[in-house]
């Protein structure tokens, strides 16, 4: 009897330690029904005031008001964004550190040959937040009206038309360079490293003649007359431009180029963790207060899942990669 008694008492012990190993488990910050349950960063690669950051303080907050835990944003600006997204990769895959992603920083390890992040295996996608159409825009003194004007004078003068953008394998840059290879032209570069306002402020002085950037950016110009919009590279009209012809209208059906803003996590991420930021952040961008502040950049946002995202990321982001490996815009 004493004996049994003893195995008893060890299979209750046995089961305790079962139930206090469980019980750490639901309730670690890894565990998503107790997700979050302390500070979550978001760490975005630039400077404050930016786009990027600008999306991602808003979300912040947003989270914050709807999780009941502090959602904080961290800049750490460097290297085309590869600073910051590098501390990211490094960090723990518990959702506690985050990563506000554009597409410039995503494609800037490609531009490195030194560098050692790959945003394809680093990084766990979660929700593509806002996307901006590429916008083709120059001087008015060119004379042009839209965009198949601009590729027959091209042709016509080759490397006589200079575009500009915000530095060598800039995203503005290989926008260009994509068009060019598209439609068989050459234009020349005029790269203004210190920034795209250095290089609108260029082209509206007349000191280049074309340049591709952002609805956000220029359409204030254009709209003033100081500049003059060509084309959108999209296959549908945006309303935040909604007199601007698209690349489809002007006869390229497939030349669709989209900046977009995305949340990002270490590779690794636990997926009932990502399923819970993915819902809840869609629900926060589709209330009206969110939509109008997409549409204040000049982008749109439409609802998906970190599949869907994924599967964007594995089509878009070799166009890019390729176009880099063509044009040798490499940073080093």
């Amino acid at each position: 009897m004493k004996q049994h008694h003893y195995r008893i008492n060890d299979i209750g012990q046995l089961l305790g330690f079962l139930l206090l190993i469980s019980t750490f488990f639901l309730a670690s910050p890894g565990y998503s029904q107790e997700y979050p349950n302390r500070t979550v960063k978001i760490v975005v690669p630039f400077a404050p005031g930016g786009p990027t950051d600008v999306v991602a303080r808003i979300i912040a907050q947003k989270l914050t008001e709807s999780l009941g835990q502090s959602f904080i944003v961290e800049n750490r600006p460097g290297a085309t964004g590869m600073i910051g997204s590098a501390a990211v990769a490094s960090s723990p895959a518990d959702g506690y550190t985050l990563l506000m992603n554009s597409l410039s920083s995503y494609i800037s390890p490609y531009l490195s040959k030194n560098s050692t992040l790959n945003p394809v295996k680093d990084f766990t996608p979660i929700i593509n937040l806002a996307n901006l159409p590429f916008y083709f825009v120059s001087n008015p003194k060119l004379p042009i009206n839209n965009l198949p004007d601009l590729v027959a004078l091209a042709k016509k003068n080759p490397n006589s038309i200079n575009f500009g953008s915000p530095g060598i394998g800039s995203a503005g840059h290989l926008c260009t360079e994509m068009l060019m290879m598209d439609t068989d032209i050459k234009m020349t570069h005029v790269p203004y490293s210190k920034g795209a306002a250095l290089a609108i402020a260029a082209l509206i002085a007349g000191e280049i003649d074309f340049i591709c950037d952002t609805i956000s950016t220029s359409n204030i110009h254009v709209r003033s007359g100081k500049l003059r919009g060509i084309a959108l590279a999209s296959s549908k009209r945006f309303p935040t431009a909604p007199e601007i012809p698209t690349t489809a209208e002007a006869g390229l059906p497939n030349f669709e180029l989209i900046i977009w803003f995305g949340l990002f996590a270490p590779t690794g991420l636990p997926n009932a963790i990502n399923q819970k930021l993915s819902i809840e952040i869609n629900k926060i961008m589709q209330t009206p207060e969110l939509r109008e502040r997409v549409l204040n950049i000049g982008g749109e946002f439409t609802t998906n899942t970190p599949e869907q995202f994924s599967e964007f990321l594995k089509k878009d982001t070799p166009r890019w990669i390729t176009t880099i490996q063509k044009v040798g815009s490499r940073g080093d």
